[in-house]
């Protein structure tokens, strides 16, 4: 708990500090509660990093979630709306598509562990399909992607431990 709320309180005293548009990119790593729609590219294929196939691995959770975004979800754990970080992007003139599509800067994805480790069994998702990114993964695959230091001082960049951080 105390972590997120530091981080929380880091992400606030940066935007208190900047004004619209002194950012000019939005990062975001993190579990589902700032997803803002994986698994509308991974159901296509798209899978940023993530080892082919990167669906769930569960073909009901999937057939769900592919009805959802026909319906008009996005892919993200609310459904149809912004995600949080969809609408803090706004607030400085960007935005936070998710990573595996064009131009997307968001790499969080529902699920999400903080890191695979022994004692989690080495899991980086709680999703059927293990394999699925972790927190760090995440992270390491922004670095994998990005020839720029990892906090670039025009950046503005999101974290969000996993709510089962100690997985």
């Amino acid at each position: 708990m105390k972590l997120k709320l530091g981080v929380l309180a880091l992400g606030i005293v940066c935007a208190s500090q900047a004004t619209a548009g002194s950012f000019n990119a939005f990062y975001s790593f993190g579990d589902s509660s700032v997803d803002s729609g994986w698994w509308s590219g991974a159901l296509q294929g798209q899978c940023d990093g993530a080892p082919t196939p990167c669906t769930t691995g569960n073909a009901t959770k999937d057939t769900r979630i592919a009805n959802a975004i026909g319906n008009g979800g996005t892919g993200a754990p609310v459904g149809v709306g912004l995600m949080n970080t969809q609408i803090l992007a706004g607030d400085f003139g960007l935005t936070a598509l998710p990573a595996n599509q064009p131009t997307g800067t968001n790499y969080a994805i529902s699920g999400a562990v903080n890191a695979a480790t022994p004692a989690n069994g080495n899991i980086g998702n709680l999703n059927q399909n293990t394999t699925l990114p972790s927190t760090v993964q995440q992270m390491a695959n922004y670095l994998a992607a990005h020839d720029e230091l990892f906090f670039r001082r025009s950046a503005f960049f999101h974290g969000w431990p996993s709510a089962l951080g100690r997985l």
